[in-house]
């Protein structure tokens, strides 16, 4: 009788195994879409911040040359290289 109990035990063990396995497979369906939406909020995020430096840098170029400011010119050339990070983060 004890060696018949030992060895239903790893038996349970690998049906409740084989049962937590295809549970979480169901569940991977989901979690796939979750990471997808999140992948998708973030690279709505970094398209309007594509769009508020790109208008950001025009106002301040603009500013720049009617106030004849070579600061404001230089800080509309950095606010446009902010958007190479932009577009590093959205490929």
């Amino acid at each position: 009788m004890a060696h018949q109990r030992a060895c239903n035990i790893p038996l349970a063990a690998a049906t409740e195994q084989n049962t937590r396995g295809r549970a979480s497979a169901a569940s991977g369906g989901k979690l796939e879409e979750e990471a997808r939406a999140k992948i998708r909020a973030a690279n709505r995020v970094t398209w309007a911040g594509v769009a508020i430096n790109l208008v950001l840098a025009g106002f301040k170029l603009f500013c720049g040359v009617v106030g004849q400011s070579a600061a404001m010119i230089a800080d509309a050339g950095h606010s446009l290289s902010d958007l190479v990070s932009d577009f590093v983060t959205v490929s």
